[in-house]
């Protein structure tokens, strides 16, 4: 199988809209995603000095850097775009969110595509809760946000749904 670096801005955060749908986290500059495994001592007298671990529990979390935005009052779209209000708001009513850290099915050099960015349907989705916020307002520069999402309940491969499967992807990428 032939190997492919992946573009950074080809790998986005997205999250579950009221209507099922995955959309882009908007204005993001960069995503990260962390899993963790805490190890159990199972030393016991025959193992001798060295000791012995299993994995025990697995945690997971994840992250975005984003320029700081606000809505306009008559947006469309509304449950597609989150600004730095709504993040606040759903952190402060501990809003459980769906996401997935996924490859875009449509990737383009021209900025985001008419009808917005596709997941590929082959990431990583799970529940979450936005346990951080903070905005950076520097006097000469643009002001952004970064956010920290933790993982609750497990962290799955997603599987495409037979219409995901029918898109049209570009043959080029090697998505995960």
């Amino acid at each position: 199988m032939a190997e492919k670096e992946i573009l950074g801005k080809d790998l986005m955060l997205f999250k579950k809209n009221t209507q099922g749908n995955y959309v882009a986290w908007g204005a993001a500059t960069s995503h990260s995603i962390q899993i963790t495994t805490s190890m159990q001592n199972i030393s016991h007298k025959d193992t001798g000095k060295w000791g012995n671990s299993k994995p025990s529990v697995y945690s997971w979390t994840m992250s975005s850097e984003n320029i700081f935005i606000i809505k306009e009052e008559d947006s469309p779209n509304d449950d597609d775009v989150s600004d730095y209000n709504d993040l606040l708001e759903m952190m402060i009513t501990e809003q459980q969110l769906s996401v997935s850290f996924d490859l875009v099915a449509n990737p383009s050099d021209g900025g985001k595509p008419a009808g917005g960015w596709l997941p590929s349907g082959k990431g990583w989705e799970g529940d979450v809760y936005i346990t951080d916020v903070s905005a950076n307002a520097p006097y000469e520069g643009v002001a952004t946000y970064s956010i920290q999402f933790t993982g609750t309940g497990p962290l799955k491969r997603e599987a495409p749904t037979k219409n995901e499967k029918k898109k049209k992807v570009r043959e080029d990428i090697i998505y995960p």
